[in-house]
């Protein structure tokens, strides 16, 4: 019999398997979670969501990045709202929504807003819709707080640099919540290991690290960068030596 790779969370909700889906463009659907766990993630983690609905940034916002395995996005965090996507994942089953199709995985809800009262609005939002649940059925194992996002103003990495807002932020979130609270760090200007302290000493019960790093790619025939708000994040196998740094 192979051995098992179940690993327990914060000490709140068990994976079976030690790998889960980052927050991203692959978080925006349920099919796509569904899809996600039946080949074995141990977890997924919603695209970071907003107070309210946000267009994002106008195409091209995801293109290689002409490196192997690497890709450039500034989508310009596209999402439903907190709201919208709470009951996506409550028509999954459990919550408000009734039983429905299990994702079959815990679902992490990824979080990314301004100030305290955006993370205790958000967190309100999917409590009042999903309720708990590390199962995979219609409820929220745990809450990501993006705190470092790399290419839109006034929510990603300015608000990571800001320690005493990172301080705020989460004992706002974590005092909203009986669920564990993830605060993802990038590479600002303030050092990170300073953002995790930050973060871990208000009551985060877990860091994740890293977030797409700064970056652009430019097309030298046209003389100008490739995506339309210029200035990306760096994703994929290459980025992985400077998250294990």
């Amino acid at each position: 019999m192979a051995p098992s790779l179940a690993v327990d969370v914060c000490g709140s909700f068990r994976m079976a398997a030690p790998a889960m889906l980052a927050s991203g463009i692959l978080g925006i659907s349920t099919d796509v979670f569904r899809r996600l766990a039946s080949e074995g993630a141990g977890a997924v983690v919603t695209k970071s969501v907003s107070t309210e609905p946000w267009d994002g940034y106008a195409n091209p916002t995801v293109v290689g990045a002409g490196i192997d395995g690497g890709w450039l996005n500034a989508v310009g965090l596209s999402n439903p709202g907190a709201a919208g996507m709470a009951d996506m994942i409550a028509a999954c089953g459990g919550g408000s929504g009734g039983g429905g199709d299990p994702i079959g995985a815990p679902v992490v809800a990824s979080l990314v807003g301004s100030a305290e009262s955006d993370f205790v609005q958000m967190i309100g939002a999917f409590e009042d819709r999903c309720g708990r649940g590390g199962g995979g059925g219609g409820g929220i194992a745990a809450y990501e707080l993006n705190l470092s996002c790399p290419h839109v103003a006034r929510v990603g990495l300015e608000v990571g640099d800001d320690l005493g807002l990172v301080r705020r932020i989460v004992a706002a979130a974590a005092g909203a919540t009986n669920a564990p609270v993830l605060a993802k760090v990038g590479l600002g200007t303030t050092h990170f290991v300073r953002t995790a302290e930050a973060a871990a000493g208000a009551g985060a019960s877990a860091i994740t690290a890293i977030n797409t790093v700064r970056a652009m790619r430019i097309d030298v025939h046209a003389r100008r960068p490739v995506l339309s708000n210029r200035v990306g994040g760096l994703s994929g196998s290459p980025i992985r030596t400077v998250a294990v740094r």
